[in-house]
């Protein structure tokens, strides 16, 4: 399982997309409750389907992405966990989390800010 992350350097804005390999058809775009910097896109099934990150916020994944181009597109295998899968765009420690719909947005800074990462539930089967 793979995400893909892109970056546009003029607009400031970073984008991940949960699922690289699926077709989805986006249906709402909602800002998360506690940073407005990070809006989530939303498909017909109500699953999240993408992250965008705003200023401060796509910082990390302009540094991880950033090479000389205006825009960056490229795959990152998530990480196995034991209840899911798991996306860092920093090294940061994580000092404070937020979850909804079966996603724990992690953050380096107190208040949700600093965005590092994510963990991606998997429903048991």
């Amino acid at each position: 399982m793979k995400a893909k992350l892109s970056y546009d350097n003029d607009a400031d804005m970073g984008y991940i997309y949960l699922q690289a390999n699926k077709e989805s058809s986006i249906v709402a775009t909602e800002e998360l409750e506690e940073n407005a910097l990070i809006s989530l896109d939303i498909d017909q099934k109500k699953t999240i389907e993408g992250i965008e990150l705003a200023g401060d916020e796509a910082a990390a994944l302009r540094e991880m992405l950033y090479k000389g181009e205006t825009y960056t597109k490229t795959d990152h295998p998530y990480s196995k966990t034991g209840h899911g899968f798991s996306l860092r765009i920093s090294e940061k420690a994580v000092k404070s989390r937020y979850r909804v719909s079966g996603i724990t947005f992690c953050f380096a800074e107190d208040e949700y800010k600093g965005f590092v990462g994510f963990n991606l539930d998997v429903p048991e089967e």
